[in-house]
């Protein structure tokens, strides 16, 4: 096909697709749902098949779970954790967490937020390192400690690199941040 009659087919293309904008626009939409549904799937895809996970020994990590005699999943309490981190002592350590929500601040200036409350040796298990500060988990001067998620981080407290040692509100309760 030389440059003239692909110049001509495009023209043609164009007059039809301006005489008809609602099939046209129809079109466009639907391509471009498609080419955004197919990225999506094939991001996600990639991110939860393809790519270890960032830890340090993903092939170590393993997730426990349960179901009931209905087939549905059966949470686990903090004395079952207990329980099942005494019985694999020596030859495994378990690790507790849990997603849930929570107010971050105070009444005033409040935003809900997701967290995970983690088992004391959360990080130590993953291998995950702070940015800031320590990955620990526990008590320290009398208080819970907490460590902010990256986005968190940024997002409620601009990024400040001297969050470390402050103290935050989660659910109105005070929680010191080590990272």
């Amino acid at each position: 096909m030389s440059p003239t009659e692909w110049i001509r087919d495009l023209r043609l293309a164009l007059r039809l697709l301006a005489k008809n904008p609602g099939a046209t626009a129809l079109a466009v939409l639907s391509i471009a749902l498609g080419i955004g549904l197919t990225t999506g799937l094939f991001a996600v895809g990639d991110a939860a098949l393809l790519r270890p996970l960032p830890v340090e020994k993903p092939q170590d990590l393993w997730w426990v779970t349960s179901r009931g005699d209905d087939g549905n999943f059966m949470m686990y309490g903090w004395p079952d954790y207990l329980d099942m981190a005494k019985a694999l002592e020596g030859r495994a350590q378990l690790v507790a967490s849990q997603r849930r929500g929570v107010e971050v601040g105070s009444d005033d200036n409040s935003q809900l937020v997701i967290i995970q409350p983690a088992s004391p040796n959360y990080f130590q298990v993953v291998g995950v390192r702070a940015a800031l500060g320590r990955a620990s988990l526990g008590e320290a001067a009398g208080r819970p400690e907490t460590v902010l998620g990256y986005r968190l981080w940024q997002t409620r407290f601009s990024s400040d690199p001297h969050i470390v040692g402050k103290t935050v509100l989660l659910n109105h309760k005070a929680f010191l941040v080590t990272a």
